[in-house]
């Protein structure tokens, strides 16, 4: 599945007992949690069929501070239902590593999501 909120695509591409959320282009509005909400609720309903979700955010270009608390809120679900989450950034992209160096310190106390780059 494809779900589009302005500049932003979230693609949901499910395998046999997993799903790769791959995210592309931008979220930099005002209120990102209002804008994506009806996606992430789309995307949560593409995880309870998964044993492991993998969030691919290298194709993304920017997104800016807001957008972390409602990604943080779909890795809890995934983390939740799922055996194993996986999250793979762009280290190469300054902005992406500083963004989720954050997101990795708040996921510590999640035993079954792993940071990767």
């Amino acid at each position: 599945m494809r779900y589009q909120a302005d500049d932003l695509t979230i693609e949901s591409l499910p395998g046999q007992d997993s799903l790769v959320i791959r995210w592309l282009g931008r979220s930099d509005g005002a209120d990102p949690s209002r804008a994506l909400q009806p996606l992430l609720d789309a995307v949560a309903a593409d995880l309870q069929s998964a044993q492991s979700v993998e969030f691919d955010f290298r194709s993304l270009e920017y997104m800016n501070s807001s957008t972390i608390r409602p990604i943080l809120k779909l890795i809890q679900r995934a983390s939740s239902s799922a055996t194993s989450v996986r999250l793979i950034y762009d280290k190469s992209k300054n902005w992406q590593r500083l963004s989720f160096t954050a997101i990795g310190a708040a996921l510590t106390s999640f035993g079954n999501v792993e940071l990767s780059a």
